[in-house]
């Protein structure tokens, strides 16, 4: 096969969506050498991760508007198979292409969330996510919740939608030597709760931070917060007027070598986020045999399958029962980390990059 794909993310998204790109395209590459894999991207050699695909056919040009119309005729002339938008969108006018188009949706958050966009970012997705999800040959979500999402806002043809998860290569193996580094150079606690996401009001850390609180403080695990984002100074705010100091640790980002460490560390992930398209971080920790706290809302709760104790994100109370819960019962702990690893390990780079070609190879048949 040919494949083409969108490849404005895998060269120029540190996280997110250029990881699952990434991911994707890396397990392709090494499951199936034989197929040839196309990339299309504006100005990729600027891109950090230009020379690990430079084994790749990397197609690029400077007309304006070219990924959303003029890529038509550059996919045409590569005599592509199939063209692949990995991140919600194909070319306005795909219907001009003479190969089959499929699209990955990760989430409709726009639209579940308005709220947490602009009316202008809102307009422009909508206009996109229809398109795609009206004019393309097969629909990958990345969730069932994903899906029902997709039926219900743009009333997609179920037939025409597929699940596949998002690739996971995570590292989980790990020195005693390595932990001990990274416990000692971060300065972390024993036994702490780890939270790892951006701090925005989706993710509510707040929820988590109002849960600990609600903990006396001589039962009180430590709460080790891993990334950033918008919320963070109202949030330090919140530990400094409730004498939580002591008890939170703020790391900041961490890089993916040193990620794995903390999960090995942490006695339980809380990720009691509101709404996720898939929720990395659940799967993350569960292939490091740790238990997860996370919401039985969208998507979660297929992530984290058997390994987690599931919440309301809006109750606080819930939450914070649930963490004395799992911290005061190891056999729990062990029962989920057990559980949850077996349930991570169909998210395997080299599964879904096989998945999805034999879903490549069904709609060409």
């Amino acid at each position: 096969m040919r494949i083409g794909f969108d490849a404005k993310r895998l060269f120029f998204n540190h996280t997110g969506l250029g990881v699952y790109s990434r991911l994707l395209l890396e397990g392709m590459m090494s499951h199936a050498p034989e197929h040839d894999y196309l990339l299309y991207a504006r100005s990729p050699e600027k891109s950090e991760w230009f020379h690990p695909f430079s084994n790749y056919s990397i197609h690029s040009s400077k007309k304006p508007f070219w990924r959303s119309w003029g890529i038509v005729q550059d996919i045409n002339q590569d005599q592509c198979d199939i063209y692949h938008g990995l991140s919600h969108e194909i070319p306005f006018n795909s219907k001009k292409l003479k190969c089959k188009t499929v699209v990955t949706i990760h989430d409709t958050i726009f639209k579940v969330n308005p709220e947490l966009y602009s009316p202008v970012d809102r307009w422009i997705y909508d206009r996109k996510w229809k398109y795609s999800c009206r004019n393309a040959d097969l629909i990958v979500a990345v969730s069932q919740h994903t899906r029902n999402d997709i039926i219900e806002y743009y009333q997609a043809d179920p037939e025409s939608i597929t699940v596949i998860p998002p690739p996971v290569d995570f590292n989980a193996e790990i020195s005693a030597a390595k932990l001990e580094e990274v416990q000692s150079s971060f300065d972390l606690p024993t036994g702490f709760l780890l939270f790892v996401s951006s701090i925005t009001e989706r993710k509510n850390l707040s929820g988590l931070l109002e849960a600990l609180y609600m903990i006396p403080s001589g039962e009180r695990p430590p709460l080790v917060i891993v990334g950033t984002g918008n919320q963070e100074s109202l949030l330090k705010q919140y530990v400094i007027d409730h004498k939580l100091s002591k008890d939170v640790y703020w790391v900041g980002h961490v890089d993916n070598t040193e990620l794995p460490a903390f999960y090995h560390l942490a006695s339980a992930l809380v990720y009691p986020s509101f709404y996720e398209g898939f929720g990395l971080p659940i799967v993350e920790a569960l292939l490091c045999k740790t238990p997860v706290i996370t919401s039985k809302t969208s998507s979660m709760p297929e992530a984290a399958g058997p390994g987690a104790l599931l919440i309301d994100p809006h109750d606080s109370q819930m939450i914070s029962e649930s963490i004395i819960q799992l911290i005061s019962s190891p056999i729990l702990q062990s029962q989920l980390a057990e559980r949850g690893y077996e349930h991570a390990t169909q998210f395997s780079r080299d599964k879904i990059a096989e998945k999805m070609l034999e879903t490549y190879q069904g709609l060409l048949s």
